[in-house]
């Protein structure tokens, strides 16, 4: 059962509550263990924002790869009307530690979906929506730059971003991928309103 964490702002938002009215004007982190739900509550949102004829004012940055092993998925594989909005997404991410066969080809893999991600911020940087979702951040933060990732959160007005945090990935083949996401990702858990955990 997800629980609601306080975040800076001393805000606590429910868990159980969750929609988007409650989230808007927030900058909202959802976290929790890989198949745990986190990106299905994401494409709900992204539909209720259709559904109250909101599209034009969302951005969906999809940084998840596709499923793999149980693992992964994008919001279009979940709910194909999330395509509805502003949907910006490439089909070559990967997951590291999933797909790397040892710790060179796990960071290999980290630095390209980097590359991938990368454009797809600045896409939305160079023409921000008041509402944006991100679809599995940690994906970014393996090898990306987190100021840039702090700039495309702060141009939104709301943000809800899904993150994986949890063990059934930790493997990282000796990488150190698993302790630099752990980082990165306190990191910004620090800088939003509200973190949920599932």
């Amino acid at each position: 059962m997800p629980r609601a964490e306080q975040g800076p702002s001393g805000e606590v938002l429910r868990a159980e509550g969750l929609s988007l009215r409650s989230v808007l004007g927030r900058k909202v982190l959802i976290v929790g263990e890989a198949g745990s739900g986190k990106s299905r509550i994401l494409a709900g949102l992204v539909v209720e924002a259709l559904v109250m004829g909101i599209g034009t004012e969302v951005t969906v940055i999809d940084m998840a790869p596709e499923r793999s092993g149980g693992f992964g998925g994008k919001l279009r594989e979940i709910d194909p009307r999330v395509s509805g909005v502003r949907y910006l997404t490439s089909d070559g991410v990967r997951g590291p530690r999933l797909t790397g066969r040892d710790a060179d080809e796990v960071l290999s893999v980290a630095r390209r979906n980097a590359e991938l991600i990368g454009p797809l911020l600045l896409d939305y940087l160079s023409s921000p929506t008041p509402v944006l979702f991100v679809n599995d951040v940690t994906i970014y933060l393996h090898a990306g730059d987190p100021e840039v990732l702090t700039r495309v959160i702060d141009a939104s007005q709301t943000f809800v971003g899904t993150a994986y945090e949890g063990t059934k990935l930790a493997d990282d083949k000796g990488s150190g991928l698993t302790a630099v996401e752990r980082e990165r990702l306190d990191a910004l858990k620090a800088r939003v309103d509200v973190v949920l955990r599932f």
